[in-house]
Parts: structure tokens; sequence; C-alpha cells
């Protein structure tokens, strides 16, 4: 009586276990689906930003580049 008791808390275990990995792999496929989507519009935002070589003028390509330089001047910056 007492095996059959604990081969039905392993068999309820397992299955909690098994439920509880397929949450986990489907909030990490969510997770990776928000990653990727959120990666693609930076893409194009920055694609966006970046100036038209042949139309920019001078004083756009600078402004572009001092934007840019800005972002990481923190690790310039040392400690």
């Amino acid at each position: 009586m007492q095996d059959a008791n604990a081969n039905n808390d392993n068999e309820e275990a397992e299955e909690e276990i098994d439920e509880l990995a397929k949450k986990e792999a489907k909030e990490l496929e969510a997770a990776k689906r928000e990653r990727m989507e959120l990666i693609a519009s930076e893409r194009k935002a920055l694609a966006n930003d970046v100036p038209d070589q042949g139309k920019a003028t001078l004083e756009e390509k600078f402004h572009y580049l001092v934007s840019q330089s800005e972002v990481f001047a923190h690790f310039l910056a040392g400690e």
C-alpha cells in the first residue's frame, strides 16, 4: 500500500515538474520573441537616424558622429 502511495506521489511530482518545465519554456520563448522584436525595432530606428551619405551635408554628418560618440563617452572616461 505504501509503495502505491509513493509511486502515485512520484508521478504527481513528475507531472508537476513537467508542467513547470513547459511553462518555463513558453516564458523563455516569449522573452526571446520580445527581445528579437526589440532588436528589430532598434535596427529600424538606427537605419532611420543615419543620414543618407549621398545627400547629407558635412554639418549633418558631423552632428551624427558627435551624437554617436556621446553614447560611448562613458567608456572613454575610464574610472
